[in-house]
């Protein structure tokens, strides 16, 4: 798995967790009051970063488990990991409060896998100057970016010929209910013409 946790009110249907929990496979991690949700293969990570953290019922990392970085800063850095690889733009203060980490842990995880070339940061959501930075798996944000660009063309597809010329005969006024008359109603068919190019002939 690649979350290593997860907040229990956003986690998983409760029976599916409660199967995972009944396999050894997850356990609930209590930390600052607040219940998460750890599979076993993780678990370790999560021991590093948050010591003190309550464990019901209490699980041990399974055979083969890769090893686990010996620095907090480092594990933290494979949780973030796992985070920005299933999640969109996150700020720094999200994922301290949603992973219940220091700030400080998070920001040096954070320059961690910018170093690597995980992660890029910028403001993807919030267009303000101000607002806070943002931070997304490169391989994510360019998926977004081609998903982005796709909506875009869709709305911009070409309409039809017989479309084409029904929005004509009314953007000229020949459609019945359109017509134009008087000096008014010459003047604005004129206004439409205004930087159109035609031939001296």
């Amino acid at each position: 798995l690649g979350v290593s946790f997860l907040p229990a009110e956003t986690g998983l249907p409760a029976e599916l967790f409660q199967q995972l929990a009944a396999a050894r496979r997850a356990t609930t991690v209590r930390i600052e009051g607040r219940d998460f949700w750890a599979p076993a293969e993780r678990i370790e990570l999560v021991r590093c970063v948050h010591p003190n953290a309550a464990m019901h019922p209490p699980i041990s990392a399974p055979q083969g488990t890769r090893a686990v970085p010996e620095s907090p800063e480092a594990c933290a850095a494979e949780i973030l990991r796992g985070w920005f690889e299933v999640s969109g733009p996150r700020t720094a203060p999200e994922l301290s409060d949603l992973l219940a980490m220091h700030r400080d842990l998070v920001d040096q995880a954070l320059a961690q896998l910018e170093a690597e070339g995980q992660i890029l940061r910028g403001h993807f959501k919030n267009t303000e100057a101000s607002a806070e930075l943002e931070w997304c798996h490169r391989r994510l944000l360019a998926r977004i970016h081609r998903m982005t660009i796709g909506r875009l063309r869709r709305e911009i597809e070409p309409v039809t010929t017989a479309e084409y010329y029904a929005f004509l005969n009314r953007w000229q006024h020949l459609a019945p209910g359109t017509q134009l008359h008087g000096v008014d109603g010459t003047l604005q068919i004129i206004k439409q013409l205004q930087g159109c190019e035609f031939a001296a002939a």
